[in-house]
């Protein structure tokens, strides 16, 4: 027990003794934890002292650049004085609260451009670029509702803010817009002549009597001598006047321009969140205000998207780009518009993806492979337009007279290709009234106001379209003029009227995407729409590189100054493709509404129907036939639909055909899109595996093929040759009889047959080969006029009757076929250009000679 005692002491003693240590240690670890603290407390102190001196100095400068503004603000009154003494020189044009309010407007939009002038180094302020910082978009909207209280609109379109008013005799207009993120000001003459006085008193003000530009090349830095000026007695004011070089720009004085960052979003629309994602589709919660069809912006990239459906307090959006690595709880918006196309002059000869952004201005900001979220301009917003005003409409407002305006007027134009002139139309949905301005001959760009009525619309030169409706015509005429293709098999045997539809289905390899080249080549279309929905990057990039290089045969020029490419190859986001197709037909409405005739390609269909399927099963919906969506048909019907030959709203003739090629997996035609394609389209153009596979260009079958158009296309084609029914008629027949004959000859053998039959395989072996197929490479045969398109049926066709009557009186196959006529009758395709076809009727009459005496012998060895 001692020795228990003993131990338990010892190892008390050793406990108390680490005790102490460890109190010892943690005394020592406070003292330097509070002098290394004082040590930072000190340092902080030194810290904040420093920085509040800084801050203290940054005031003081501040206060002095405040005072500068107030003094060029006093200045502003008085040259406001100075502006009542001017109006009563020349006369009142505004009065009393309207003139303070408009003249207060422009001094507050003009203080944004004089603020950033006097900054140092601001290289790109002095020439008219200003980033504009301390006032947020609503705050800006609020100010310029404030200024014009009898404003006639406030609205947001496409992330545009406009107020426009007109105040006595003087037309303002103020526009925020987001997209090209300007604040634009435009004012009438009488006030324009103002600003004009304003500026010389501004300049003797500033710099001095006779300074030339009424400025300097340097403009003063915010530590100029102006404060010096400043008073204690000042007003309140909210900025100075513009500085004397910007008030006016140099190429359109009527226009004051103020860049400024683009807003987010609209200040009324609330930031919703990404709930859900599934592939392309994307479930957002929280967006309130929110409408079907809007353009919305999703996740960090700020991905663009189109809401397509509204349930349960969420809103189903389809983005239009990659959402691979977007996360939920992503915040995005709507811009509150639908999505549109930007219409006017430099579309054509452009290349757009599916929601008609141009691939080459993204190529060149982020190389072959775009970024996620990348923007560009559909339209070159710096180039200038030789714009050509309506003479007729000129010289009626020279007159005096009053001219009413109505949607679809055509109010000028502007050469866009030596091919192709855009004519500048007020839009549908224009208010009418009278023209109340209309500018002259001279340079614009897409965003200039050409026009102006009285009820206070402004037409630009390039205006937005949704494009999921269809733009109004007045009229829909009758598909009576054909499509001229210059391919045989279509013009006569399957023709497409002008405004109609047609579908090239067919397997792959078979020919589809040539046929619709040759098409856009060679028909008489003005302009050339060609959509790739879908299609392999291989097809669209022989698109790309080929068709700039493709020579119009109308004009010698490239194909290009007539044509507009729209790409979305089948490795590009389904929901781009599956919306491609309606921006394209968008813009054929566009040109047709200018009286020219549209021709459409789509390229493929099929792929495009994937598209809606790829949604559908995404949207978990009940699929139908082969999970294809139940809504399929329709969708397809809204398309073909939007065809047309039809009376403009502006009194012209246009047309939209639309040619949409199908890919049915397999070559199989019983499939869904090739079946319900046929409900819709008038002309079924089948492409034959056997033909292509025989090298026959174009191999379209003529036996499977058909063309509701034919009878309504007659009477033209009758004016080219009387005969063209009956021989249509007549060789079709022939063809149908080749095929049965042709099923007998397989079991038995040709030799079995007689010789009238023998006759009929051989006339339709000519119809093939000297009519049906053509040769692309030869420069003969790679076109066909419609007066050789006849003549050549017709006088193969004369030859089987002037062959069969000679059979029938007893002259064997082998007489009717000598000298080889079977062979330089299908040499003729080749041999006889369109602009020598009185050689066929040689050939012809020589033919028919020679028939005659074969007939005359028979007829003499019958009598004898």
């Amino acid at each position: 027990m001692e020795e228990l005692s003993s131990t338990a002491k010892l190892d008390k003693q050793i406990f108390d003794d680490a005790h102490k240590k460890a109190t010892q240690l943690r005394k020592n670890a406070d003292s330097a934890i509070a002098e290394q603290r004082a040590l930072w407390n000190g340092k902080l102190r030194e810290a904040l002292s420093t920085e509040r001196a800084r801050f203290s100095s940054q005031l003081d400068a501040y206060r002095a650049e405040t005072d500068a503004r107030l003094a060029l603000d006093k200045r502003r009154i008085q040259w406001e004085k100075t502006e009542e003494r001017l109006q009563d020189a020349t006369g009142a044009f505004l009065t009393g609260a309207k003139r303070e309010t408009l003249l207060d407007c422009a001094g507050k939009v003009f203080a944004v451009r004089f603020r950033e002038c006097f900054q140092e180094d601001a290289a790109d302020a002095a020439n008219g670029a200003f980033s504009f910082a301390g006032l947020r978009p609503d705050e800006l909207d609020a100010l310029l509702k404030k200024a014009l209280p009898e404003c006639d609109a406030s609205l947001w379109t496409m992330n545009e803010v406009k107020l426009e008013s007109r105040f006595g005799g003087a037309d303002v207009r103020l526009r925020l817009d987001a997209r090209s993120a300007s604040v634009d000001v435009r004012l009438g003459a009488e006030m324009e002549e103002l600003l004009l006085k304003y500026r010389a008193e501004l300049s003797d003000a500033l710099f001095g009597k006779g300074s030339p530009n009424g400025a300097p090349d340097r403009l003063p830095s915010r530590t100029a001598p102006l404060a010096a000026e400043a008073k204690a007695e000042v007003p309140q004011a909210h900025a100075p006047v513009a500085p004397p070089d910007r008030l006016l720009p140099r190429i359109a004085p009527s226009i004051v321009e103020a860049r400024l960052k683009a807003p987010e979003a609209p200040p009324e629309a609330p930031e919703g969140r990404v709930a859900r994602i599934a592939g392309p589709i994307v479930h957002i919660s929280g967006m309130k205000g929110a409408a079907l069809y809007d353009v919305v912006r999703v996740g960090e990239k700020k991905i663009a998207g189109e809401i397509i459906r509204m349930e349960g307090g969420q809103s189903v959006v389809q983005v239009y780009e990659d959402d691979t690595g977007m996360k939920v709880g992503a915040a995005a918006f709507t811009t509150g518009k639908p999505l549109s196309a930007l219409l006017g002059p430099g579309l054509i000869g452009n290349i757009y993806d599916g929601i008609q952004r141009p691939l080459e201005t993204l190529y060149q900001q982020s190389g072959a492979f775009m970024a996620v979220g990348a923007e560009g301009d559909p339209l070159d917003a710096k180039k200038l337009w030789d714009f050509v005003p309506d003479a007729a409409i000129r010289q009626r407002l020279s007159a005096g007279e009053e001219v009413e305006v109505a949607a679809g007027m055509a109010l000028g134009s502007v050469k866009e290709t030596q091919s192709v002139t855009c004519t500048i139309m007020a839009p549908p949905g224009t208010k009418g009234g009278s023209l109340s301005f209309l500018a002259e001959a001279g340079p614009v760009t897409i965003e200039s106001i050409i026009a102006k009525t009285d009820r206070g619309e402004e037409i630009a030169v390039a205006q937005w379209w949704p494009v999921r409706n269809p733009r109004p015509a007045a009229k829909r005429l009758a598909a009576d003029q054909p499509l001229i293709t210059g391919l045989r098999v279509i013009d006569v045997f399957f023709p497409l009227s002008k405004g109609g539809t047609a579908g090239i289905p067919g397997g792959f390899g078979t020919g589809k995407t040539m046929t619709q080249h040759a098409i856009a080549k060679w028909c008489d279309a003005n302009v050339i729409i060609y959509i790739g929905c879908g299609e392999r990057g291989n097809e669209m990039t022989e698109v790309l590189t080929e068709f700039p290089r493709l020579v119009d045969p109308r004009t010698g020029r490239s194909l290009m100054e007539r044509t507009i490419l729209i790409a979305n190859t089948s490795n590009m986001p389904v929901a781009a493709r599956e919306v491609s197709i309606y921006t394209g037909v968008t813009l054929a409405e566009f040109y047709r509404d200018m009286g020219y005739s549209v021709a459409l390609m789509a390229d493929s269909t099929s792929r495009w129907a994937e598209a809606l399927r790829e949604l559908s099963g995404r949207l978990e919906e009940m699929p139908a036939e082969e999970g294809f969506p139940a809504y399929l048909p329709s969708r397809l019907a809204e398309f073909y639909e939007r065809a047309g030959r039809v009376k403009t709203l502006g009194k012209l003739e246009g047309s939209i055909s639309i040619i949409g090629a199908i890919s049915p997996p397999g070559g199989d035609f019983s499939e869904p899109v090739t079946q319900n394609t046929r409900r819709f389209i008038r002309c079924f153009w089948e492409l034959d595996r056997e033909l292509a596979n025989a090298r026959h260009y174009p191999a379209i079958s003529w036996t499977d093929s058909y063309s509701e158009y034919a009878a309504d296309l007659a009477p033209w084609w009758e004016r080219v040759n009387h005969s063209w029914r009956t021989t249509r008629q007549d060789a079709l027949n022939l063809l149908q009889r080749e095929r049965r004959l042709a099923e007998i000859v397989r079991l038995i053998g040709v030799d079995a047959l007689p010789d009238d039959q023998k006759l009929i395989l051989t006339a339709a072996d000519i119809i093939k080969e000297g009519f049906l197929q053509q040769n692309s490479f030869d420069d003969v045969d790679m076109y066909c006029v419609p007066e050789k398109e006849v003549k050549l049926l017709g006088m193969i066709m004369e030859f089987y009757r002037q062959a069969d009557e000679c059979v029938r009186l007893g002259a064997p196959l082998i007489r009717v076929l000598a000298h080889s006529i079977k062979e330089n009758m299908s040499r003729l395709k080749s041999e006889v250009p369109n602009d020598a076809l009185e050689k066929l009727d040689e050939f012809a009459e020589k033919t028919r000679t020679d028939f005659e005496g074969l007939k005359n012998i028979y007829k003499n060895k019958a009598a004898l």
